[in-house]
């Protein structure tokens, strides 16, 4: 049985944001993964821990996060 949010492996990050920020608003997100980009492969970084690819995802959750913050000033 697959799991509404993170389904068969692969997650739905802004529900899984979303989740996290009404159980446990506040609490601190950092990204594990990012892609090999720009210079990134010439310094023998190990892949998915690329400096430039996880700044990358890192600006991705806080924007996501962003949405979800003015989502709930909305509904209030």
């Amino acid at each position: 049985m697959k799991h509404p949010i993170w389904g068969g492996g692969r997650a739905h990050v802004i529900e899984l944001i979303r989740v996290f920020e009404k159980e446990r608003p506040g609490v601190p997100m950092r990204v594990d993964h990012g892609r090999m980009m720009l210079d990134d492969a010439d310094k023998g970084y190990n892949p998915g821990y690329s400096f430039h690819g996880r700044m990358m995802a890192l600006a991705q959750i806080e924007g996501m996060m962003a949405v979800i913050n003015e989502e709930s000033k909305l509904k209030s």
